[in-house]
């Protein structure tokens, strides 16, 4: 009797290490396209598409939102915060996507988008994944079919994923600066 418990503990124990190890092992996917056009700036003035080779040798901290989505609303504030921290860091570039909500125009969207960064006051560019181009490659590159909102995931100066975040949470955003500060500090590959 005695040994079967010791069976059933030692099991126990190893299915906790393996869950343990699934679930704090460092993602490192890489995405294989990213295609994001303009959406509204500050100064409101034509920007350009980006795509993945624009990113290289960058620390990308890449954050999908919505102007609809309460908890997006509550953490943008602090992604707007940690974008002016790190606003000198040239290999660092933030890409706030605001993402409409079903069968909404593209119009719509930069309109809301461009209201709410007036309401804020805020300098962000922001930028649209039309058609979920880059949502699905992201979800397929977490092999997540799910999307939530909102999503942020820092890429490294490779592209490759090193953390992801979903939903808001107090300390979220001091977990992207301290990420992103690490990344700063290793050499482009």
């Amino acid at each position: 009797m005695k040994s079967s418990i010791n069976v059933w503990v030692g099991l126990a124990l190893v299915a906790a290490a393996v869950l343990v190890w699934i679930v704090a092992k460092p993602n490192a996917e890489t995405l294989s396209e990213v295609h994001l056009v303009p959406l509204a700036e500050a100064s409101h003035s034509p920007g350009h598409d980006v795509s993945l080779a624009d990113l290289r040798g960058r620390v990308v901290l890449l954050n999908f939102w919505g102007t609809w989505c309460p908890p997006c609303r509550e953490e943008f504030p602090e992604i707007v915060t940690l974008a002016q921290k790190l606003k000198d860091r040239p290999q660092f570039r933030l890409l706030a996507v605001s993402c409409e909500r079903d069968d909404e125009t593209l119009d719509a969207v930069r309109n809301e988008t461009r209201e709410f960064l007036q309401d804020m006051h805020s300098w962000v560019p922001t930028y649209a994944d039309p058609d979920f181009y880059t949502r699905r490659n992201v979800a397929m590159a977490l092999d997540d079919n799910q999307f939530a909102y909102p999503t942020t995931i820092v890429l490294d100066q490779a592209g490759i994923i090193r953390g992801v975040w979903t939903g808001y949470a107090e300390g979220f955003a001091t977990e992207m600066e301290k990420l992103v500060g690490e990344l700063l500090k290793q050499p482009a590959r």
